[in-house]
C-alpha cells in the first residue's frame, strides 16, 4: 500500500470525504491539503506496468489537513499544509525521491490517485529491480485539478468529449495558481529540513563527533515533476504564475518529464507559455509519439495543432540545452482503449527509461536503450 500526499482546488463532495469537479467554493486559488492511501489488488503486484490498469488500484482512507488562503481571514490564516508536511516529514530521508504528478484531461480525484499510486509503485519497482541492492524511496505528491472525470457517450462507439475537454481546458488554465502556490509549500518544506540537516552537520563537526543518518532526513532529496498530457497545459500557468508574481522562476526541481503534452509545440521556446520551466527545472525531458491518437483528437478535432507530445519541442536545437527528446514511438502501443496516450505508465519501457534518469545515468549512458535521431537532439526509446 503507498500513502499518497495530494494538493487539490477541487470542491469538496456535499458530505466530504471525496471531490467534485468544481472549484473550491472560495475561488481556483485555493487549495487543500491530505493523504490518501493507493492499494493495488492482492495477487497483482508481480503484474507488468501495462497490466497494472486503473481497475488494479484501490483509492482509501482519504484524509484532510485544511485548506491554504493567502490572505488573512477571520480567526487568522489557515495553513492545512503545516500539518500534512509534519507527516511528510517521517518519510523522507536521506535517499528520497519526492515525485510530483500533475494528471490530464478527464480524470476525476480517484483517477487522479490512482495514477499517482501506480507511478509510485513503478517507480519503486523498477528502482529495486535495477538495483536489488537500492535503498533509495519514492514519495509521490500529486496535485488534482477539477478535470471533468466524464465523457459522453457517442451512438457511434467510443466518447463525444469535445465539450468537457474545453471545460477542461479552462479549468487546467484557472488552476495554475493553486499549483504553483502548492509547490512553493512543498519546496520550503523540504528547503527546510535541508537547513537543519546543514546545521546538523555543522553542528556534528564542531563537536568532532560523526553524523547519525538518521539524523538527517533531506540533505540528498530531489523533487522531480511528471505532468501528463493536459496537465502540461496547467503547468504552463503555474510557471506563469511564479514569473508574473517574483518577475523570475525559482530552480525548484530536478527533473521534469512532461508525458504526451497536450501543449503547443513551440510552449518551450516561448517565454508566455513553458519556456520559464527551464529555470523552474535543472532538466526537461520530453517524451513524445507520433502515434497518439487522443493528440491526433486534439489536432483534427479542437484545432489545437502541433502538439508538444506528437512531435516533440520546435526549434529544439535552439531552446535550452538541459532538454532531452524522447521519441517513444516504438515503444507508445497500449491498445485502442488508451489512445496509444498512456505509454508513460503503463510501457515498462518508458517507466524504466524514466527511473535512470532518476537514478543520475546520463542521457547519452551506452545502456539506457536509446538511439540517437539523426544529429538532433532527439532520441529513439527502443523496445526490450
Amino acid at each position: 500500500m503507498s500513502k499518497l500526499y495530494f494538493a487539490t482546488n477541487r470542491n469538496l463532495k456535499e458530505g466530504g470525504g471525496s471531490f467534485g469537479t468544481r472549484f473550491h467554493a472560495d475561488g481556483p486559488q485555493v487549495f487543500r491539503v491530505g493523504t490518501v492511501d493507493v492499494n493495488l489488488k492482492e495477487g497483482l503486484a508481480a503484474l507488468s506496468p501495462e497490466a497494472q490498469d486503473d481497475a488494479a488500484w484501490e483509492v482509501a482512507n482519504t484524509t484532510l489537513y485544511g485548506e491554504d488562503f493567502d490572505t488573512d481571514r477571520e480567526g487568522g490564516p489557515q495553513l492545512g499544509s503545516a500539518e500534512m508536511f509534519e507527516s511528510l516529514r517521517s518519510e523522507l530521508n536521506a535517499d528520497c525521491d519526492v515525485i510530483l504528478f500533475i494528471h490530464g484531461f478527464n480524470n476525476d480525484f480517484e483517477d487522479a490517485a490512482r495514477r499517482a499510486g501506480q507511478l509510485n509503485h513503478i517507480y519503486q519497482q523498477q528502482m529495486d529491480t535495477l538495483d536489488p541492492t537500492n535503498k533509495r524511496r519514492v514519495v509521490t505528491f500529486f496535485f488534482s485539478w477539477p478535470s471533468d472525470g466524464r465523457a459522453i457517450a457517442s451512438p457511434f462507439g467510443g466518447k463525444r468529449i469535445r465539450h468537457y475537454y474545453y471545460s477542461d481546458r479552462d479549468d487546467a488554465e484557472m488552476s495554475g495558481a493553486a499549483m504553483a502556490r502548492a509547490l512553493e509549500r512543498l519546496v520550503a518544506f523540504i528547503e527546510g529540513l535541508r537547513a537543519k540537516d546543514i546545521a546538523t552537520i555543522r553542528q556534528a563537526m564542531r563537536e568532532r563527533r560523526p553524523v547519525e543518518k538518521a539524523d538527517i532526513r533531506a540533505c540528498q532529496s530531489r523533487l522531480h515533476l511528471v505532468a501528463h498530457s493536459m496537465g502540461n497545459y496547467a503547468l504552463r500557468y503555474a510557471v506563469q504564475y511564479f514569473r508574473k508574481k517574483a518577475g523570475s522562476v525559482p530552480r525548484l526541481v530536478d527533473n521534469a518529464f512532461l508525458m504526451a503534452a497536450d501543449e503547443d509545440q513551440d510552449a518551450l521556446s516561448r517565454e508566455s507559455k513553458l519556456a520559464p520551466l527551464f529555470k523552474l527545472a535543472k532538466h526537461v525531458h520530453v517524451y513524445y509519439t507520433d502515434q497518439d491518437y487522443l493528440l491526433d483528437v486534439s489536432d483534427l478535432t479542437k484545432g489545437n495543432p502541433e502538439r508538444l507530445g506528437s512531435e516533440g519541442p520546435k526549434h529544439l536545437d535552439e531552446i535550452d540545452g538541459s532538454v532531452t527528446a524522447i521519441d517513444c514511438s516504438k515503444v507508445s502501443d497500449t491498445g485502442l482503449t488508451h489512445g496509444d496516450h498512456q505509454y508513460y505508465r503503463l510501457r515498462e519501457e518508458v517507466v524504466k527509461d524514466v527511473v535512470r534518469t532518476l537514478k543520475g545515468e546520463p542521457q547519452d549512458w551506452p545502456d539506457r536503450n536509446r538511439s540517437p535521431i539523426g544529429g538532433s537532439k532527439r532520441r529513439w526509446l527502443l523496445q526490450g
